[in-house]
Parts: C-alpha cells; structure tokens; sequence
C-alpha cells in the first residue's frame, strides 16, 4: 500500500507545467460538456439567455437590475428562465401571473422566500421571518412582532420620537451595517457556495458580509441584554415603553400580551437569539398638493406637535410614497420558493411582499415615511439643483449616493 502511494506521489510531482495545462482543459472540457448537457436536456424548458458553466447569467447583471430585467423581459417574455451558477430561477414580469405566489392561504405551496444551504452560512435557519423556513418558529417570530408593531400605542409614542429625533439626526454605524446586512441576503441567494468560497471577488465579499453579520449578531445580542435587565429593575408598578424591542421582550410574560393561541412549544417568551434576529430584520412633482394637505391637516403653525391621527388624514403624502416606490424600488426583485411542484397561473405593485410572507413592518415603516415626508415639506420647499442631482448606485440593491436639493424654508413666501 505504501509502495503504491509513493509511486502515485512520485509521478505526481514529475508532472510538467504542459502536464498540469492539459489535466486541467481536460477537466474543464468535462465539466463543460456535463454542464451544457445538463442545460439542453432540462425539463420544463423556458426561454432565457444562454448560461456561461460556473457563472450562469450573472455576467449581464451590471449597473440597474430593474433595467437589465426590463430588457431581459422584453427579449424573452414576462416568465423567463435566469440561471446563476448551476441554479436555474424563474422569473416572472407579468402581474397577472403573481396572483397564486403571493397567495395568503396557509396552504399556499409557495410558503418560502428561499431554500438553500446558504440560509445556514448566514445563521439564520430556524430564525427571524424573512428565511426562516421552520414554520411553527416562523409564525411564533411573525405574531410576536406582529402583535409589538401595530399596537396604537407604538405609533403613538413613535411619532414623538421621530419629531425630536428631526432636529439631531446623525449617522451611527448600526445604519451603515444593516445596509450591508440586506446585501449580503441578496449575495448568498444569487451566487452558488462554489464562487463564494473560491472565486475571487466573491470570496472577498463573502468575508465581508459573514464578517459584519457576526457583528450585527453580537450587537444586538448585546442591547437585548442590556434592555432585559433594566426592565427586570424597573420598579413595580412603573409604566414601561412601547417600543418594538421592550413589547418583543415582555410578549408571553406577565408584563406584556400573551398569546393563547400559540402551541405550548412557542407559547413562551423569546430568547435574546430570537428577538436579535427579529429586531435586525423590522429595522429595515406634487409638491405644491403635499404642502396644501400638511396645512389642512396641521395648521400653519409649524411648532404644533404632530399626533398618530394626523398622519393617518394624509392620505396624499401616502400615495406620493407608494408611487415613490413603485418608481423606483428599493429591491427590484422578490423572492419566492415552492415546497413542491407546481404551475403558476393580480397583483402590480407589491413593495412589501404578498402572501403569507408579506412584511409584518408595513405598517411601522409607512408610518416612519410619512413622519418624514410630513416634517420636512412642512418646513420647507425643495427643488433639486439640476437634472444630475439624483444619483442611484446598484450594489444587489437600489440605492441612493447623491442627492442635491435647495431647502427654501417656507416661511419666507
């Protein structure tokens, strides 16, 4: 046996450089051929642009996703085939053909947002909603957050908060982390274990985003720590706060709202694991018409403190957000996974998702835009400086690196 090794290791290292070139165009020649095979013989075929081995498609995504979309829609039709290494996805454009993946019925077949060993590269098999595709855990994680995000009193006191927070807004570097933590779900989904781990760039950004989602773990592992133990020294009978991270801490205990109707296994409170997940993923022309409906609904008086129910009468600045958005996507794309087979048979505007998977927050995060909107335009008159004052940049996402406006205040009209 060892007469056998060494004869193998020593034609081994005799091997020359032309050995080694034609050892390796043979296995490339292999693999191609295997690939190309695999590709041409493939059930259900849908058209598509052709796969490169290794890479797939993933060499037309360049500059604005939504774009490269549209043209690759235009050329192939609304359901089309895209293929990133060996995975192949279906992609669909048309409306009319999303109704039956975002259908709301617990026995949807499309109850996933994705399948794939990089769900657990991430951390986060079994946790938060958004990948979680352990579905007893996932409806514990939803209606715990559901029921601490769309309490009254949360948007009451978060109108507040957002008012004083206006006037010191600064950046922290938790923002800039949760921005690369979206990224990094997009990175892993697209791009196969094998480019990641052996292909430079992707094994540099691999490290970055495995690198900053450790960081966002133990951060905030760490505040849920800290806030746990202020509210167990809080004196008895003093009112807490009802931000989203106390209500996620003291949902199924005698401090907060129980939930009856959850099996015994989740009818518990939630470990620090499962509120970090949680909390991390919950954190995520007509401008004369827009100033008309602020002083209908709040006066001329620009100091007057902005109330819940002011925002909920403007009903303008909302359809100017969702218009906002429907323009210019913050994610040009949803995911989608089914448990088993199935066809797919209106739905044109889905910033938050459909179906069961659709975003507990969009509420919350629909509140937090208006209070904005409402607290900027109340103040002042914007105007962009020139045509090329609007920059996006497309890193997996759309983004927003320049944005250049005149602030008039208005109460110099």
């Amino acid at each position: 046996m060892n007469y056998a090794i060494s004869y193998i290791t020593s034609h081994i290292t005799s091997l020359a450089l032309t050995d080694w070139l034609t050892i390796f165009l043979i296995i490339a020649l292999l693999y191609t051929t295997e690939y190309y095979l695999s590709y041409f013989t493939r059930s259900n075929p849908l058209p598509g642009p052709l796969p490169f081995p290794i890479i797939g498609n993933a060499y037309l995504f360049r500059g604005d996703y939504s774009e490269v979309f549209l043209k690759l829609q235009k050329k192939y039709g609304t359901m089309m085939e895209v293929y990133f290494g060996p995975k192949r996805m279906i992609w669909i454009g048309d409306a009319k053909l999303i109704k039956k993946l975002n259908d709301p019925s617990p026995k949807s077949n499309f109850p996933y947002r994705a399948i794939g060993s990089w769900i657990d590269e991430l951390k986060m098999t079994g946790m938060g909603m958004g990948l979680n595709n352990h579905m007893s855990s996932w409806r514990f994680n939803r209606a715990m957050l559901a029921k601490s995000v769309i309490v009254p009193s949360l948007f009451r006191q978060l109108v507040h908060v957002m008012e004083k927070t206006f006037e010191e807004l600064e950046a922290i570097e938790m923002l800039g982390r949760i921005r690369i933590w979206q990224k990094s779900i997009v990175f892993f989904y697209f791009f196969p274990k094998f480019l990641r781990h052996y292909i430079p760039p992707f094994t540099f950004l691999n490290t970055k985003y495995l690198y900053n989602i450790n960081w966002l773990n133990e951060y905030f592992i760490n505040i849920t720590k800290i806030r746990r133990k202020e509210i167990e020294n809080t004196p008895k009978g003093e009112t807490l706060s009802s931000d989203i991270l106390t209500s996620l801490i003291c949902s199924n205990t005698h401090l907060g709202t129980q939930f009856d109707n959850i099996n015994d296994e989740y009818g518990r409170p939630m470990t620090n694991e499962e509120i970090m997940r949680v909390t991390i993923e919950a954190i995520t022309g007509a401008q004369s018409k827009v100033h008309d409906e602020i002083d209908r609904v709040l006066g001329k008086d620009i100091n007057r403190p902005i109330t819940y129910d002011d925002l909920i009468k403007l009903h303008y600045i909302e359809a100017c957000f969702k218009e906002s958005l429907r323009m210019v996507p913050v994610i040009p794309f949803i995911f989608k996974a089914s448990d088993k087979e199935d066809t797919v048979a209106e739905n044109s505007h889905l910033p938050f998702g459909g179906g069961i998977r659709i975003c507990p927050g969009r509420h919350l995060a629909l509140t937090n835009a208006k209070m904005f909107i409402t607290l900027i335009f109340r103040k002042y008159k914007m105007e962009l400086v020139d045509d090329n004052s609007f920059a996006k940049f497309y890193d997996l996402d759309n983004g927003c690196i320049k944005l250049e406006v005149y602030l008039r205040p208005r109460c110099e009209e």
